[in-house]
């Protein structure tokens, strides 16, 4: 039997020397460590981190009250950074929640029809790159601070109506300094009845946003040196443009064919045009389009165009086979309807026939796309410690999740 010395382990091992002597090798022993004292030994930060990575937002705010570690892991920015994407809809929000979450690292934030609460101040710099206030209200200090000291890739004013237009200006004065990053901006109805987009206020958005992919204007008053600057100096970048005049904001002028034409010379990259209620675009109009737009997917024309192609009754068809030339456009909308709804069955069957590949109308994707995000209801505490989520899609659960996106698929 080996003998144990000092709690060492003898081993007997031969050693080929040249004197073929065996030798003994000391080995410490293996000291066994109790059950007890396993369950004692605190788990390290890395792998509490990523344990915290497959929790939600609920659940992370409860477990930091639980120990100072897992108060220090809930704020580690590259846990929120993950997270990425927060939608909250029709709550009111306490400002010390978004202040929290966007201080940690959130990089959207999704406001719809929300009150928002009297904020804190903020602790610079901001990873937030996102801001959508659908029909939000409320104190809006915070959000003033946002627009006028953090530079965004996206803001969507769409029918927010706590932003006065004292707001907006003040926001589109500061551009020249913060609107570099800006990819999407949406601006529908922020100018209408009582205010409007003049030369001023186009050439700042228009030279300060050199980046802009998408922007929608969309029911907005204009003047026609604002209108004609747009058109002949917007950033050749844009892929979705959206210059729907609608009920609300009619230009003061309107685009005219002249306009379109610079338009549609200057950005040959667009996806998405919407241009509907400009009636006095023509047919000359829609040849430039063709034209110039090659990459065109949706496109929105004034219901005048209908008229100058002959439909439903007497469709012309020589103007109508033109539109094939546009290989990639998927949905064509003039006025308010899909061109497959203007006529019935016998004007049905010779757009199959004439212009196959433009397919019905499946929802508004020139104006309305509606983000995949996490969306996150809150209750109308303080603490928000009552977050629930919809089983489907993880959206909020409550009695307006019923109708939420998912189940309409």
């Amino acid at each position: 039997m080996t003998p144990r010395i000092a709690g060492l382990i003898w081993l007997e091992i031969v050693d080929y020397t040249s004197r073929g002597v065996m030798k003994p090798v000391a080995v410490p022993t293996i000291t066994p460590v109790l059950n007890n004292e396993l369950e004692s030994l605190p788990l390290p930060n890395e792998i509490l981190l990523k344990i915290f990575g497959y929790l939600d937002i609920q659940d992370i705010s409860r477990s930091a009250r639980v120990s100072y570690q897992f108060n220090m892991i809930s704020k580690d920015s590259s846990l929120w950074k993950s997270l990425g994407k927060l939608c909250i809809h029709e709550r009111k929000v306490p400002s010390e929640f978004l202040t929290y979450v966007i201080q940690r690292g959130i990089t959207e934030l999704s406001l719809h029809q929300c009150e928002i609460l009297p904020p804190k101040m903020l602790e610079k710099p901001l990873k937030l790159r996102t801001l959508k206030l659908d029909g939000t209200g409320g104190d809006k200090t915070l959000i003033n601070e946002l627009l006028t000291s953090q530079p965004m890739e996206k803001i969507d004013f769409k029918e927010c109506s706590f932003i006065s237009d004292d707001d907006i200006s003040h926001f589109i004065r500061k551009l020249p300094e913060i609107g570099s990053q800006l990819k999407n901006l949406n601006l529908e109805n922020k100018f209408a009845e009582y205010d409007y987009f003049d030369l001023d206020y186009i050439a700042l958005i228009v030279d300060a946003c050199v980046g802009l992919e998408e922007l929608n204007l969309s029911s907005n008053t204009f003047t026609g040196e604002a209108i004609e600057y747009l058109c002949e100096n917007l950033t050749p970048n844009i892929l979705k443009l959206n210059l729907e005049m609608g009920d609300d904001g009619l230009s003061r002028d309107g685009l005219k064919n002249e306009n379109l034409m610079k338009l549609v010379e200057s950005c040959p990259n667009l996806k998405v045009l919407d241009v509907r209620s400009n009636e006095q675009i023509t047919y000359q109009g829609l040849v430039a389009i063709i034209e110039n737009l090659s990459f065109l997917e949706y496109l929105g024309l004034p219901e005048s165009i209908a008229d100058e192609l002959g439909l439903p009754n007497n469709v012309n068809l020589p103007r109508l086979r033109s539109l094939r030339s546009m290989k990639k456009l998927k949905e064509l909308l003039i006025g308010d309807q899909d061109i497959w709804d203007i006529g019935g069955v016998e004007y049905k069957s010779i757009l199959e026939r004439e212009i196959p590949l433009l397919r019905r109308h499946n929802g508004d994707q020139m104006i309305k796309n509606i983000p995949n995000d996490l969306e996150v209801a809150m209750t109308d505490t303080e603490d928000f410690k009552e977050v629930e989520f919809c089983p489907n899609c993880l959206g909020y659960e409550n009695d307006v999740w019923s109708q939420h996106e998912c189940l309409k698929k």
